[in-house]
């Protein structure tokens, strides 16, 4: 009679066996949490830049069309996160007031125009502002987008999301930035004359 003699895994080989199915896991966990961590990062950056792309546009739109002020109620205004002007509908031509306004608090930015109110973005925007040139020839416009909402449990990385709009804008509100000929033709209009 033979004796087969049964072979089996040593302890030392089911150590090493564990050790590295270990590495090989931890290896691969740590490159899908980093590609996965990038993507949700970059889709996160994308969608605060267009949200603070809409929003800027929509304000750009709005000073191309604005109207030089005629009386004191035209008056362009900006103060206390309140923006506003006339600007003309594109579609009748008629004159219509204006209104951006920023609430902190809750990080949104509203429009007003023609008696209807909307909010921009669903983004949070977590700084508008609207400066005047010294020489009041043209306004910066300032818009930081922010979606990350608890600022609290944020990571560090997630801080470097926020995106920062800004554009120089030359309305015709400042009539510092008309050529004397539009001046001219603006007080024509206003007087009523005509030279035909």
């Amino acid at each position: 009679m033979k004796i087969i003699k049964k072979k089996a895994f040593t302890l030392t080989e089911i150590m090493i066996g564990v050790l590295l199915v270990t590495v090989i896991l931890t290896v691969a966990y740590k490159l899908v949490s980093g590609v996965l961590g990038q993507m949700f990062k970059s889709s996160t950056k994308m969608t605060n830049l267009r949200a603070a792309s809409i929003i800027l546009e929509r304000i750009k739109s709005d000073m191309r069309c604005a109207v030089v002020p005629v009386g004191e109620d035209e008056k362009f205004v900006n103060e206390n996160g309140i923006v506003r002007f006339y600007a003309t509908n594109d579609n009748t031509g008629n004159k219509n007031k204006v209104t951006y306004t920023y609430n902190e608090q809750d990080g949104t930015l509203k429009r007003q125009c023609s008696g209807k109110d909307r909010t921009l973005s669903s983004a949070k925007v977590s700084s508008f502002s609207v400066v005047i040139s010294d020489n009041k020839r043209y306004l910066t416009v300032n818009i930081e987008v922010d979606n990350e909402k608890d600022n609290q449990y944020r990571s560090f990385n997630s801080t470097k999301n926020k995106i920062l709009l800004q554009a120089v804008l030359y309305p015709r509100f400042l009539t510092e930035t008309l050529t004397d000929e539009e001046k001219f033709w603006n007080k024509t209009s206003q007087s009523g004359d005509s030279t035909e």
